[in-house]
């Protein structure tokens, strides 16, 4: 008899990479069956799945029939039936459909050859390289990265060569526009990138935008600012934005439409902010409306109907207003109060929005405080305009805050308590290399790193790089106190998309501008030629939009240097559009990163897992009316997906993480599910053993492919809930 093997426990390792490249070790486990051959009633292991912290084992049998095997670190689910030395295993008997044979004597199988092939030593093995590219996807990065370097590289030595001949020549032939690289070519590529992808993102929809309608319209048609009407348990993470579509929702009647609305408006507004501030410089505002609004990224969501537009929209104005507000419209006059406090009231806005963007508003505010730009008020009135700036900054967050203390009994949405950011080195690294990704995908390194050449070549470059540091060095910090945040939150739960850092692109396209612009200033001082005239026609009204740039020169690329930022606006706009490959085509990548959620999971895709949730509606309500209960009560639902299924029953009691959470009343999903009337479930799933299934009834099925599996939707009838155990407040114990 083999000697008991010691248990181990696996590496510190992110739940997200514990299992990668352990494939073969897994094999190795399932011994002659990891091959291939067939277990008992001609069942065959047919897909090896990692998951976030388990490793999937599917099985497939005559019929249709189809178990799983769930592999686990020791102790990972309390409720985990087999502990081995090494790990611990789940086994889920799933025969659909009815008539087919049980998986129960294959999996027992697959169980008995792990026991005797588990040495306790599994951990303690090194995970191999994946060494099968054969599948591996063409990702954005591998092919134009290279590729702008080469031409970027290409295009600075010709200026200096051009740089050169300029300086030898007395008379040099002056560049004819035309061609790629001209204004109306760079002009025309970026409209039509930004159209082109646009149109098949335009129907995109995600789960969680339903969870801020339902919000809306209990507000407006039953008073209450809850999720589940008497339970005031607050889930929402921008309560501005609920609050705008109750609006939208009481003068229209209607709540997916202006919410769609309601996203492109903002983005539009976003981009005209950026236009407006740089209307004298065609070639700044093309390099950043390349950055933000042909990203498809920003696109997915404009239409997916979260906050993430209406966030954008603020911090962009807010930027565009932060270092003009305090500038004299003429130079010699100070600007009223109201309009220096602006910025800050922005900014206050900005933080009910999403509380998270403190992380940039602080920053770029205090800076703006103690920094008020080149025409300061007079000392009689500068205590009054920081007060003002002051009020205007906490007004908005002071008013919510309030309300959410009496009203809901706490302060912070309950995603704060259920996806509380982490602090330890795996999860630091896995959201580190995340950020770099989307640093090269979104083309944030593109422009900026040519400025970085610039700089390091000419002395008057390195001057505007210095003077555009001090003029914006709040904005950096701003950009900067995000980038630190997404170390602890980058790749936390539906953040897929970038949509940690997609608000703050438009910020990020500002800077970037007026980099361009200031070095397309300095490159006329490095020549030693005389600036080019504004030729744009004059205005009477020259305080209406402010600009950063209000010398700038036009826009017409004649230089070696607009050529240069011509084709890196081209470079960027190669990036965008393959990106929108990935995110737009069914199976596509979501995640737009080699790492993150939905990395097999195109736009399409997540449209139709959204409307497939939703689609139990009409036979739980019919369902649901045949039932005695239903005249004293309504109907409790324990699901995984809070969103679109909620949105179609309005009245039911839905419960989810989010919304069950209560400080003082946590159950187990299986005792939550024994309380609910309906339990859906999306299989294979880790907690379905918690969830004691075969007493529950089947009513809905449906199945799709998920990440290169295939996933069944069930939702099933509890002919015998428990009492409700949830109480209706967040700091309330247990009802039972």
């Amino acid at each position: 008899m083999r000697s008991a093997a010691p248990a181990t426990t696996p590496p510190d390792h992110d739940a997200a990479t514990l299992w990668r490249g352990r494939e073969a070790q897994v094999r190795a486990l399932l011994g002659p069956y990891g091959s291939g051959d067939l277990l008992p009633g001609d069942f065959r292991v047919h897909r090896l799945l990692s998951g976030r912290d388990f490793y999937e084992v599917r099985i497939e049998g005559p019929g249709g029939a189809h178990g799983a095997l769930y592999l686990a670190p020791r102790g990972a689910y309390p409720g985990e039936t087999i502990v081995l030395p090494s790990l611990g295993v789940r086994l889920i008997f799933d025969a659909s459909p009815a008539d087919a044979p049980s998986p129960r004597p294959a999996l027992e199988r697959l169980l008995d050859i792990i026991r005797s092939n588990d040495d306790g030593h599994f951990w303690e093995r090194p995970p191999q390289e994946e060494s099968d590219t054969e599948d591996r996807r063409i990702e954005p990065l591998d092919v134009v990265v290279p590729l702008g370097l080469l031409l970027t590289a290409a295009l600075l030595a010709r200026r200096h060569l051009a740089g050169r001949h300029h300086a030898r020549a007395a008379s040099p032939r002056p560049h004819q526009p035309g061609g790629v690289l001209s204004s109306r070519f760079t002009l025309a590529a970026l409209l039509l990138v930004t159209v082109l992808t646009a149109i098949p993102l335009a129907t995109a929809e995600t789960d969680d935008a339903y969870t801020v309608l339902r919000y809306a319209r209990n507000l407006v048609e039953h008073g209450e600012f809850t999720y589940n009407l008497g339970e005031r348990i607050c889930a929402l993470t921008s309560p501005l934005h609920a609050l705008l579509l109750a609006l939208l929702y009481r003068l229209t009647g209607e709540l997916l439409l202006p919410a769609r609305a309601l996203g492109v408006a903002c983005t539009l507004a976003a981009a005209a902010s950026l236009t407006l501030s740089f209307r004298r410089d065609g070639t700044a505002l093309r390099c950043g409306l390349a950055l933000f609004i042909a990203s498809p990224f920003v696109l997915y969501w404009t239409f997916g109907g979260l906050e993430t537009p209406l966030l954008a929209a603020l911090l962009t104005s807010s930027t565009a207003l932060a270092h003009t507000s305090r500038r004299a419209p003429d130079g010699t006059s100070t600007p009223g109060l109201l309009r220096q406090g602006l910025p800050f009231f922005l900014g206050g806005l900005a933080v009910i929005t999403r509380l998270d963007a403190i992380t940039f508003v602080g920053p770029l505010l205090v800076s703006l405080a103690i920094h008020p730009g080149p025409t300061s008020p007079s000392p009689g009135r500068q205590w009054a305009a920081r007060l003002l700036d002051l009020v205007a900054f906490a007004a908005p967050p002071a008013a919510w805050f309030t309300f959410a203390g009496s009203y809901y009994g706490h302060l912070l949405p309950t995603s704060f308590y259920v996806k509380t950011p982490r602090l330890d080195v795996p999860w630091l690294l896995a959201n580190a290399m995340y950020m770099a990704d989307f640093a090269l995908v979104s083309g944030l390194l593109v422009l900026p790193g040519v400025a970085a050449f610039l700089a390091m070549s000419s002395t008057s470059y390195r001057a505007a790089a210095h003077d555009h540091l001090r003029r914006f060095g709040g904005i950096h910090a701003g950009l900067a106190g995000v980038a630190a945040y997404g170390l602890i939150a980058a790749t936390t739960h539906l953040f897929y998309a970038f949509r940690l850092f997609i608000p703050f692109l438009g910020p990020a396209a500002l800077l970037t501008a007026d980099l361009v612009a200031g070095l397309r200033r300095a490159s006329t001082t490095d020549e030693g030629s005389t600036p080019p005239r504004d030729t744009s026609p004059p205005t009477t009204n020259t305080t209406a939009t402010p600009s950063l740039t209000p010398s700038s020169p036009t826009a017409a690329a004649t230089s070696p240097l607009d050529r240069l930022f011509a084709a890196s606006t081209l470079v960027l706009l190669a990036l965008q559009g393959l990106s929108a490959l990935q995110v737009a085509m069914p199976s596509g990548n979501l995640s737009g990163a080699r790492t993150g959620e939905m990395r097999d999971l195109g736009a399409p895709d997540m449209t139709a897992w959204v409307r497939r949730f939703a689609e139990p509606a009409d036979t739980l309500r019919d369902h649901w009316q045949r039932q005695p209960a239903s005249a004293e009560r309504p109907m409790r639902i324990a699901t995984f997906a809070v969103g679109a299924l909620a949105h179609a029953l309005p009245d039911a009691r839905v419960y989810e993480q989010h919304t069950a959470y209560r400080h003082a009343c946590r159950p187990r999903p299986g005792v939550l599910a024994s309380t609910a009337d309906y339990v859906c479930v999306l299989s294979p799933m880790p907690e379905e053993t918690e969830l004691d299934l075969d007493r529950l009834q089947l009513v809905f099925e449906t199945q799709a492919e998920l990440s290169g599996t295939v996933r069944h939707y069930r939702v099933y009838f509890n002919p015998t809930p428990a009492p409700q155990i949830l109480p209706p407040r967040i700091d309330a114990p247990c009802l039972l």
